[in-house]
């Protein structure tokens, strides 16, 4: 992964004064600004502050020292640019931006057509006055002219000045300043490249349709690349174009990898790039990206709102809270962030402040189609028909002379719990190739529809989640299911399908469920001593509970003590006795209780715990509880057997209701990526690589029933890969048994005919 190191000279080259006759010389000034902060970039040395954090500054009043601490800088760069026909007058000082002494000063006084040397001059004196080196590699880059036409980098820097003010109109004069730039030299890369940028934005504002406008961003961007193939912007273009509008997931992050390969300084890399990891699910990964960018362009909104989209996406509610908050105290007017505030709000019930927050949306807005989408969708939600219906027919009375989005009359008709309109609308915007729809699989407010097979099929169409080579429908059987499962797959990316840690679940629902579990637990462990959060899961047996309690103990950053107590295997003087010794331990504690319905005809196990499970009781710190059976076939069942023994309707009694979780039986889809997880961490664990599995191997993992539990299959794992001769990075079928173990013959016979396609084949994995 990508990571803005710490340690590097960070700097702000704040807007340069534009002191031309003619006002309207402003672009020339700004685009100075931008080319100077890309020029400065190519310096692996320093951190610079990307353009839209700079040009906050724009006129504004405030001292060195106090924009040094806003921005937490060392040093910045600020001047004033004069032009005049053919002349051009940059006046340039660095200054320390904690004693506000002048480093270095120049005047450049030349014709325009010197304008790149005076680029590659400046950022080279810079990196000298702060004893940064530049090595070849980026010497040669700064040194680099992007065109040889002085024209056509005027319009460039025109079109760079309109695309930068994100308007429908803005955007349409960008497109022609950049298609005249080309007029004047067709082999302008930059060129090519903001024309990327202008037509992918009008399809991302839905400004026009996306089979209008993403096509034409992919050629423009395409043509970029074939004229200079180290250009980080133009990667990051077609890399957007892959993931929002071809829906190639591998090609999509191949290209944001090349462009922070080639700019780990670009803010907006590593933003787009957040924007693909938070729609595989990985969300981790997400966060760093976002926080990346964040740290380059500390100021931006976009940044800003976008790191609340990806703690919204991964359910962490109170926190997406939180940063939507801090977006809006950096600038209030910021429509965006108006408007996806209501979303965490509406997840949490707290229907009057979602529907708030985005009513100021519509407002700043002018009523915007996407905010008053959002706002029909908040009222359905909160059980306002009359009002979500009104904006459904506002919006369809606005389709018969605009371009409407299918997806947003989806949003309203999910809200409504309409479900066959809604897909139908979803299939509409399927069609129309709508860029939302890429982060359908992690969208809390698509929850109700996805039980649905319809919703699968969209999954699956779209190609969400794995490397597909072709769909087959999933047979009732647990090892035609396997099979037909294995046969669709050409690469498993593990992120996506992630819970916490090494948990891992391949069904959305059951995978939203576990991660608002653990979100609840984390959230009971920071909450006062005085206040006890207790939990009953009920799980089948083999179905991981165990494993998934101990992975959200492990993804805490802050200490908590942890305990495991089965009760079946716990005689009374020993349970006691622990009980006791978590209740009064200083610190934070977790406790898994296993097995809460075992011993039927005892009293002491509840006996012993109903104290310590009292809210207001004097302890030390919070103590979490959370307590596991797997009686009969359901949560209703485990309730029943322990309400029949003695104590169990006051233990029960205890349990908030929305505390209350029934885990799914893991599916084949489940044990295959246990079963890849668990080949990855014994890899890792014994420092032998791999990048494939044979397909058979997973097969008799997956259908064995000798391999009944998530445990079994871990230990059965690291054999498999003890036995991987040293240089080999793949996991062989044979690998699975030691020599001469009749298994594995009879095995294999079997699976050649009731899966041929499975033998000879593998699966890549990715983490």
């Amino acid at each position: 992964m990508t990571r803005v190191a710490g340690d590097k000279h960070r700097l702000v080259v704040l807007p340069l004064v534009n002191i031309s006759p003619d006002p309207g010389d402003e672009y020339f000034a700004d685009g100075m600004t931008e080319e100077l902060i890309s020029a400065l970039s190519n310096v692996s040395g320093l951190n610079v502050i990307a353009r839209t954090s700079a040009m906050k500054y724009r006129g504004a009043t405030k001292s060195v020292a106090e924009i040094g601490r806003e921005l937490d800088i060392k040093t910045l760069l600020e001047g004033s640019v004069r032009k005049a026909g053919n002349k051009v007058r940059i006046t340039v000082q660095l200054i320390d931006a904690r004693s506000e002494e002048h480093l270095w000063a120049q005047a450049y006084d030349r014709d325009l057509e010197d304008i790149f040397a005076i680029q590659s001059d400046i950022a080279q004196r810079v990196a000298r006055a702060l004893r940064v080196q530049i090595v070849r590699r980026e010497k040669r880059a700064i040194e680099q002219r992007a065109t040889g036409v002085v024209e056509a980098y005027t319009r460039y820097l025109k079109g760079r000045h309109e695309w930068n003010k994100r308007s429908r109109d803005g955007l349409d004069v960008a497109i022609g300043q950049f298609e005249q730039a080309l007029e004047k030299d067709a082999s302008y890369p930059l060129a090519y490249s903001g024309l990327a940028d202008a037509y992918a934005s009008q399809a991302l504002f839905e400004f026009a349709p996306p089979k209008e406008a993403f096509p034409k961003a992919k050629a423009a961007a395409e043509r970029a690349i074939q004229l200079d193939d180290r250009l980080a912007e133009a990667h990051t273009s077609l890399g957007l174009v892959r993931f929002q509008y071809d829906w190639d997931w591998n090609g999509a992050e191949g290209e944001f990898r090349r462009a922070l390969d080639l700019a780990p300084g670009y803010p907006s890399g590593h933003q787009f790039y957040a924007d693909f990891l938070k729609a595989m699910g990985r969300f981790e990964e997400a966060i760093a990206q976002m926080s990346s960018a964040q740290q380059l362009d500390p100021l931006s909104m976009s940044i800003n709102t976008g790191l609340g989209h990806v703690l919204y996406l991964s359910r962490q509610y109170d926190r997406a809270i939180e940063q939507y908050r801090k977006a809006l105290d950096v600038d209030p007017g910021f429509v965006q962030a108006h408007l996806w505030f209501g979303r965490p709000y509406l997840q949490k019930g707290m229907f009057q402040e979602a529907i708030a927050e985005v009513q100021e949306a519509v407002r700043l807005s002018s009523g915007s189609t996407i905010s008053l989408a959002v706002l029909g969708h908040a009222y359905a939600a909160a059980g306002n028909r009359t009002e979500a219906e009104r904006i459904l027919k506002t919006l369809m009375e606005r389709a018969e002379t605009q371009y409407l989005p299918s997806y947003w009359i989806a949003l309203i008709y999910t809200g409504l719990a309409d479900k066959d309109r809604a897909f139908d609308w979803l299939e509409r915007a399927r069609q129309e190739r709508s860029s939302w729809l890429v982060w359908i699989g992690v969208e809390p407010r698509f929850d109700g529809l996805r039980s649905d097979p319809r919703f699968m099929r969209l999954i699956e169409q779209m190609g969400l989640g794995v490397v597909s080579h072709g769909g087959k429908p999933v047979a009732a059987s647990p090892e035609e299911e396997a099979v037909a499962l294995l046969e669709t797959l050409g690469a498993v990316k593990l992120g996506r399908y992630r819970v916490v840690g090494n948990c891992y679940r391949y069904d959305d629902g059951a995978r939203n469920l576990l991660k608002d579990l653990k979100q609840k637990i984390s959230a009971g462990l920071g909450a006062p001593p005085a206040r006890n959060e207790n939990y009953l899961v009920w799980a089948p047996p083999g179905g991981g509970k165990t494993f998934f309690v101990q992975q959200v103990h492990a993804s805490i950053g802050t200490p908590v003590r942890y305990h495991e107590v089965n009760i079946a295997e716990s005689n009374e003087a020993g349970y006691r006795s622990t009980i006791a010794n978590i209740a009064n331990e200083p610190g934070v504690s977790l406790c898994l209780l296993d097995e809460i319905d075992s011993k039927p005809n005892e009293s002491w196990p509840y006996e012993a715990l109903l104290p310590v499970l009292e809210s207001g009781r004097s302890r030390h710190a919070a103590k979490v509880f959370v307590m596991a059976g797997s009686s009969g076939n359901s949560l209703a069942d485990l309730k029943a057997a322990i309400a029949a023994r003695p104590k169990g309707a006051d233990l029960l009694s205890r349990i908030p209701q929305e505390n209350l979780c029934s885990v799914p039986p893991m599916s084949a889809g489940d044990r295959l990526l246990l079963t890849v997880a668990s080949f990855k961490a014994a890899a890792d664990t014994l420092g032998r690589p791999i990048s494939e599995i044979d397909k058979l191997a997973l097969y008799y993992i997956v259908v064995s029933p000798s391999l009944g539990s998530a445990r079994q299959i871990r230990e059965f794992t690291v054999r498999g890969v003890q036995r991987v001769p040293p240089g080999e990075d793949r996991v062989k079928y044979d690998h699975l048994f030691d020599p001469g173990d009749p298994l594995n013959k009879e095995f294999w016979v079997r699976a050649k005919s009731q899966a041929p396609g499975l033998v000879g084949a593998f699966l890549q994995i990715d983490a």
